[in-house]
């Protein structure tokens, strides 16, 4: 079973809110883009490239992508705000917001036919259309648009080949860019990872690192320090894309986006007009390989969980089979009469071996009624214990004493059906059977940060698998079961203070 997701964002129900809030959000990304070129170069660079990365191609075909291929036309409003706010003759702005609603239809169409999009970037298919249809879609508008400002006069025909390569790598890199991270926001794609601060904080340190090695980059590049050093933006990508998915890799790669929008800042205007196209199209090229190859490289980790996972189901469903074929096999009624028979043939002063006849019974009867169900709650899971331990402190006496502290709330939680027994049963191997002396076992169950923190400890001394003490088959069958039915948002972990040993389970609640 998969963790559940948070639902997704839900888009307004009526056609023209959302209308309203892919048109506000696409002209946001519009009037941010020039006005920030605008204040970087006032001047204009060749052919109006001073537009970096043109954010709205990547808000466009997200909306599309998203909301449908039916909403297109509304792209067509985008040409009144940056006329009446920048400037621009609106028969030129009409022309680019054409541009741009073709672009965007023609990519998000790529993309879903293709790519096979359904509701996220998911599988390589999809993330490779999305690849391809960020070098053709922009074809549109890169073809159009500079030749329009050739033939008007307005540059010269000379500028138009640089003019090619801006445009296409400008509006390219920001489907790359912003595209997959629009769609995962919505969508809330998110790997899930163990309910504990350390995933928060994983998180937070690689946005940092790719925050504060981006800007070292990019800063030394528009500073004139050099391009050696644009490469130290790949490696916080690429782990994100390792380590997580294609939403944290593409937020990642916003934060690129921002890293190099503040290094412009600071260092935009100290360079020569005419020297910046070629420095602009370094900085799209790069950035276009490193959100290609950090997207590419998360679509084939996403590919290779899938695949394990269905291994995982594959060999959890034998193991399924096997028991519940053992458990048909056996006639539960024969069996606990005939346990019945002998504790009724025993004598009376014969205390000892009666019970354990009893407690046995009870074990079995529990273990053979669901032997065939994958999830139970953790009072029932207590309950099935409590019997096993009662035969095992009628083989032990004294030497082993059994603690529970179970918090408040607990006991309703669900989870996989006899998770607790292989922990009991290892503490009592290691903490009994071989090492000397009394074995005092605690289990702890509580609830927070929703979680469900269980913990086993027993006096002794832990014994690796292959000394004598065991194959370890027991704990790796366990973290087996909790990566089926959690994937990596369950820990189990190992820990061996002084004159004890300590297995503690996290499960999300």
């Amino acid at each position: 079973m998969r963790p559940m997701r948070k639902p997704p964002f839900k888009f307004p129900q009526q056609p023209w809110l959302r209308l309203l809030l892919f048109s506000l959000l696409s002209n946001a990304a519009i009037l941010f883009t020039s006005l920030f070129g605008l204040h970087l170069w006032p001047e204009r660079l060749p052919v109006n490239s001073q537009n970096v990365f043109w954010l709205a191609s990547g808000v466009n075909v997200g909306g599309l992508l998203l909301l449908g291929l039916r909403y297109w036309p509304v792209l067509l409003l985008n040409a009144f705000p940056i006329a009446w706010v920048v400037g621009e003759p609106l028969e030129f702005c009409l022309l680019g917001a054409c541009a741009n609603a073709l672009e965007a239809l023609f990519g998000a169409w790529l993309i879903g036919k293709a790519g096979r999009f359904t509701t996220r970037f998911d599988s390589l298919r999809s993330v490779g259309a999305l690849v391809v249809a960020s070098l053709l879609a922009p074809l549109i508008n890169t073809l159009l648009i500079p030749a329009y400002l050739c033939a008007t006069g307005q540059y010269a025909w000379g500028e138009y080949v640089q003019a090619l390569g801006n445009w296409n790598l400008s509006n390219g890199t920001a489907i790359l860019l912003l595209t997959p991270l629009l769609v995962s926001v919505v969508r809330r794609d998110w790997t899930p990872l163990p309910p504990t601060g350390r995933a928060v904080s994983e998180r937070g340190v690689v946005l940092l690192a790719t925050a504060a090695l981006s800007f070292l980059a990019f800063d030394a590049l528009f500073s004139g320090r050099g391009m050696n050093l644009a490469f130290l933006a790949f490696p916080p990508i690429l782990y994100a894309a390792v380590r997580f998915g294609i939403g944290e890799t593409s937020l990642s790669l916003a934060v690129v986006l921002a890293s190099i929008d503040a290094a412009l800042l600071l260092h935009g205007r100290h360079h020569p007009v005419e020297a910046m196209p070629a420095l602009l199209w370094f900085t799209q090229a790069i950035t276009w390989v490193l959100a290609a190859t950090g997207l590419l490289v998360a679509a084939l980790g996403s590919e290779r969980r899938r695949a394990e996972r269905r291994s995982l189901e594959a060999s959890l469903a034998a193991e399924q089979a096997r028991l519940s074929a053992l458990c048909y096999q056996i006639n539960p009624h024969f069996l606990f009469n005939t346990l019945n028979s002998i504790r009724a043939a025993l004598p009376l002063q014969e205390k000892t071996a009666r019970e354990m006849i009893t407690s046995l019974s009870d074990y079995l009867r529990s273990t053979l009624e669901e032997g065939d169900r994958t999830w139970c709650l953790l009072r029932d899971e207590l309950h099935h214990l409590r019997d096993y331990l009662r035969i095992e402190q009628h083989r032990f006496g004294s030497d082993l004493a059994v603690h529970f502290e179970i918090g408040p709330g607990t006991e309703q939680i669900r989870l996989p059906t006899f998770l607790l027994q292989p922990l009991v049963e290892n503490a009592i191997r290691h903490g009994l059977e071989k090492n000397p002396g009394p074995c005092h076992i605690t289990l702890c169950a509580a609830r927070a940060d929703q979680a469900l923190h269980l913990c086993v400890s027993n006096t002794g001394a832990w014994q690796p698998p292959g000394s004598g003490s065991g194959t370890g088959t027991g704990l790796r069958n366990l973290q087996h079961r909790l990566r089926l039915c959690y994937g990596p948002a369950a820990t189990l972990e190992i820990d061996k203070p002084p004159g004890a040993v300590q297995i503690s389970v996290i499960l999300p609640v």
